[in-house]
């Protein structure tokens, strides 16, 4: 016998229903899925923004029903992955707040030498994250010149980079 609840034994609601108490017969192995009942009441879930930006700061929603629209935060060298919830599927259980998910954007830096060598096994190119650390970066030689580094500006007058710094 069923021990509590109401069961069904089918996802879409369309199966018979079990009480706790009834028996059920099968000749091969089931399912039963729990049917559950909206408490009707209505729940407001901040939303952390996990450092981003968000215009909106918590949304109000009721068990049973669906998840509205939820905003779009930003945050600069980043693309927003979601809150871990679905919109348009239903409201199941109520988080204590929907924190944002983010990834970090990629980026790639060519080193151009303005007329010096790098040695074979240097790297030319580098693919880095944002907010990442640089790793070591190559060296390259220029006969009659000393390098003094790498600078986001062709003349120099940008940011210098090197291992250790954190790539925004």
């Amino acid at each position: 016998p069923l021990s509590a609840g109401r069961w069904k034994n089918t996802t879409d609601n369309s199966g018979s229903w079990f009480e706790a108490g009834d028996k059920y017969t099968t000749a091969k192995d089931t399912n039963l899925y729990a049917q559950w009942k909206s408490d009707g009441k209505e729940y407001e879930i901040p939303f952390d923004a996990n450092g981003g930006e968000c215009d909106v700061t918590s949304i109000k929603v009721i068990t049973g029903s669906k998840w509205p629209a939820l905003p779009t935060p930003t945050r600069k060298g980043y693309t927003f992955k979601g809150w871990g919830v679905n919109e348009g599927n239903i409201v199941y259980s109520i988080p204590s707040k929907l924190t944002a998910s983010w990834e970090a954007n990629k980026y790639t830096i060519e080193f151009d030498t303005k007329g010096g060598i790098l040695s074979e096994d240097s790297p030319k190119t580098l693919i880095i994250a944002y907010d990442a650390k640089l790793p070591e970066l190559p060296t390259p030689t220029k006969e009659g010149y000393e390098f003094v580094g790498w600078n986001d500006a062709e003349n120099g007058s940008g940011t210098y980079y090197s291992k250790g710094l954190v790539f925004k």
